[in-house]
C-alpha cells in the first residue's frame, strides 16, 4: 500500500470499510435480510450548508438531525432510516448522500448501526 493511500485513503477504502462493517454485522448475528436502523453522517463546513442539507433530506423517510461543531468548524448532519444493508445499497447511499454534501462543500463521513430492526 502506498504512503499516499495510507495517509489520504482512496474511494476503494470506503467500499472496503463497508464490507468489513457488513461482515461484522453478519458475524454478530444481525439479520441483514431485514431492514435495520442505519445512521449516516455528513460533515458540512458551516451552519448554512448544514441547514441546506437538512432541508434536502427532510423528505427522505428518515430522521434528520443537525449538530453544531464541538471542536473545529464542521457541522454534522445525521440521517437515520431503516434499510436492508447490502454492499450495493451502501455504495449507492454513500454516493447519493455524498453528492448532497459535496454540493454544499461537505462530505459523507460514514455510517453505523446497532443492528436493531428499523
Amino acid at each position: 500500500m502506498s504512503l499516499i493511500r495510507r495517509l489520504f485513503g482512496t474511494p476503494d477504502d470506503a467500499t472496503d470499510d463497508d464490507a468489513r462493517l457488513i461482515a461484522r454485522l453478519e458475524s454478530a448475528g444481525v439479520d441483514l435480510s431485514r431492514p435495520i436502523s442505519v445512521e449516516h453522517q455528513l460533515a458540512l463546513p458551516d451552519e448554512r450548508a448544514a441547514r441546506r442539507v437538512v432541508a434536502q433530506l427532510a423528505n427522505s423517510g428518515g430522521t434528520v438531525a443537525m449538530t453544531a461543531p464541538l471542536m473545529g468548524r464542521r457541522w454534522t448532519v445525521r440521517v437515520t432510516f431503516p434499510m436492508v444493508v447490502t454492499q450495493e445499497r451502501m455504495t449507492a447511499i454513500r454516493d447519493q448522500l455524498g453528492a448532497f454534501a459535496a454540493e454544499q462543500g461537505g462530505e459523507y463521513t460514514g455510517w453505523g448501526t446497532s443492528g436493531e430492526p428499523g
